[in-house]
């Protein structure tokens, strides 16, 4: 039976831009999962090469180490360690990271800690195809992946409280309980859960104090934490809609970068 490929000469076209080779690793404790993510690869993906499958975390460690692939496809849920606590015990950190997951929470994790991309399982070829031209596209334009930096905001992330000078003196706040901040002068308002407070820093310094805890500035008085972000509505400069139901205004200025933290709107 004669089956149509209508994708084909789409890929073929992208091949013919984006001619560069990458050598993959798989790394999924799932073997059922693991065997079709490297069929779809073989089938849809001419320029990516697996060279290597890791059936759980300690394996797929020293496969990295040992192949250096420019690409590595990483199953966030496992036994004994997760995807995120994988990367932090890597020497070899120079290529681009997929994680594939069955669980939306963790996919929403991986967008907050910086991954380049995530695939729903059971993933999609389409939604293969399109990861791994995106990847493509930013290896050429950036060809040093900065893993070492995402480690860093995994690392961060388990951080669970920071110190926060009030008018009243220094509070211990859980990261995960902030909402939002926003400006008030020289003073800032902290809106957390079940709990509003003024902090004697600018906007700025608190900037500095949690963009590793995945907070991103969205407006010149807003700063607004990925983890109670619901939705971004489109726009001149966009809407983001928070856990909290509050409607931020995001400056045209700060759309870009947002965008790039959230993935495309």
């Amino acid at each position: 039976m004669d089956r149509k490929t209508p994708r084909a000469p789409v890929w073929k076209l992208y091949t013919t831009l984006f001619p560069q080779h990458m050598k993959a690793v798989i790394i999924d404790d799932e073997l059922d999962s693991l065997e079709t993510t490297e069929l779809l690869i073989e089938a849809c993906c001419p320029e990516v090469e697996v060279v290597g499958v890791a059936n759980d975390a300690e394996r797929g460690i020293r496969m990295v180490d040992k192949l250096r692939p420019e690409l590595v496809f990483l199953d966030i849920s496992m036994p004994k360690m997760s995807g995120f606590e994988l990367l932090e015990h890597l020497q070899h950190r120079s290529f681009e990271l997929i994680f594939t997951t069955a669980h939306d929470e963790h996919a929403l994790k991986a967008f907050q800690v910086g991954a380049v991309h995530y695939l729903l399982k059971p993933i999609d070829a389409d939604e293969l195809r399109q990861a791994i031209e995106r990847v493509l596209k930013k290896h050429q334009q950036a060809p040093e992946p900065d893993i070492a930096r995402l480690v860093q905001q995994l690392a961060a992330s388990r951080q669970p409280k920071i110190a926060i000078p009030s008018t009243k003196g220094l509070e211990m706040l859980e990261v995960d309980r902030i909402i939002r901040c926003e400006a008030d002068s020289n003073y800032t308002l902290i809106i957390a859960q079940g709990d509003k407070i003024v902090v004697t820093k600018t906007l700025k310094e608190l900037e500095q104090m949690l963009e590793p805890h995945n907070f991103v500035r969205v407006h010149h008085s807003h700063l607004i934490n990925l983890a109670h972000l619901k939705a971004y509505q489109k726009g001149e400069g966009g809407v983001v809609v928070l856990s909290n139901g509050e409607h931020i205004n995001v400056s045209r200025s700060r759309k870009a970068s947002l965008l790039e933290r959230i993935g495309p709107a």
